[in-house]
């Protein structure tokens, strides 16, 4: 029959070997967590930007696809690189290292946004097809935990991304 002090010496070892699992496994959930956060924020950035690139004064006939990281300023295109960004930094996303951070172009905040005012849907039907924009968000998104957990090599950076096609609105 055990002694009470080989049982409680047995809890100290349980300890000791489960331990690291659930840290680990806080760790995961957390950065999963931040993941999702930052996924939803991006595809609200992106049908942002979508809902306001369709209306007919932000249509650029002559510049209808677009990278934000070198857009001309003062533009329609300018604007609705801002608006993305503005979006995305008004819940938390802004380029840098750290948590929720994307380390994209500094100049359109950490994202990597492009914008195609000529985006081809096809119809359901096989006729005619519509035309739409779509708009990408792309965050280069700086993992915070699991990189720095010995011996499990996570990578540093991960590519999350939000994108939307809206309809133009037939103008």
């Amino acid at each position: 029959m055990a002694t009470k002090r080989q049982q409680s010496g047995t809890q100290v070892v349980e300890l000791a070997l489960v331990l690291p699992l659930l840290i680990f496994l806080s760790l995961a959930v957390a950065e999963g967590a931040y993941m999702i956060r930052v996924h939803q924020v991006l595809n609200n950035a992106a049908r942002e930007g979508a809902r306001l690139a369709v209306e007919q004064n932000n249509y650029d006939v002559a510049n209808p696809v677009t990278n934000c990281a070198a857009v001309t300023p003062n533009t329609s295109h300018a604007a609705l690189c801002q608006a993305i960004v503005s979006y995305a930094q008004n819940n938390g996303i802004a380029a840098g290292t750290g948590w929720n951070r994307c380390n994209g172009p500094a100049n359109a905040s950490g994202l990597n946004i492009t914008i195609n005012q000529l985006y081809p849907i096809p119809s359901a039907t096989g006729g005619l097809s519509l035309n739409g924009t779509q708009v990408m968000v792309v965050c280069p998104y700086n993992l915070a935990f699991l990189p720095r957990v010995p011996g499990f090599g996570v990578t540093g950076t991960v590519n999350l991304s939000g994108g939307v096609v809206f309809r133009d609105l037939g103008f």
